[in-house]
């Protein structure tokens, strides 16, 4: 799942957007879900891996940093009431599977990204300014002059 918001047209501390250049602000929230029995600090090497790509994706000086991401899996299961057991029994992938699997995590949360741009509505503002949405035509458009580059 992919949350983002980039971009204020509004003023912020009295100042309109063209006076507050450098200080853009925005973020992209990343939730990954997934049903791999894998450890605390395999979770970790995933999330940082699916962060550092999507900021890499980021222009240079917009919005670095801007990444959050959670990871989670559902693969083992188990009960903490009172009276559960002392151990646990659990699975995990070995680590020499870990790169595989970020991969697979971070192209499904490029795809979100993308899914959720092509969700976006026009949004009317202040003074009666208008940021309409990307079209398929002109996001494929954009992706054909980045593979040109």
């Amino acid at each position: 799942m992919a949350a983002s918001y980039f971009g204020n047209t509004d003023a912020v501390d009295g100042k309109p957007p063209a006076e507050r250049a450098g200080e853009d602000e925005g973020a992209l929230i990343l939730v990954t879900a997934m049903d791999i029995p894998i450890l605390p600090h395999q979770l970790q090497r995933i999330t940082r891996s699916l962060v550092a790509r999507m900021n890499a994706s980021i222009p240079s000086g917009r919005f670095q940093d801007a990444v959050l991401g959670a990871t989670f899996t559902t693969a083992n299961t188990m009960t903490l009431s009172e009276e559960g057991p002392l151990e646990f029994e659990f699975r995990s992938v070995a680590d020499v599977h870990l790169e595989g699997i970020a991969e697979a995590a971070c192209r499904a949360a490029e795809e979100a990204v993308i899914h959720s741009l092509l969700q976006a509505r026009p949004v009317r503002g202040k003074l009666g300014r208008t940021l309409e949405t990307i079209s398929p035509e002109r996001l494929a458009g954009s992706f054909k002059n980045h593979e040109q580059s």
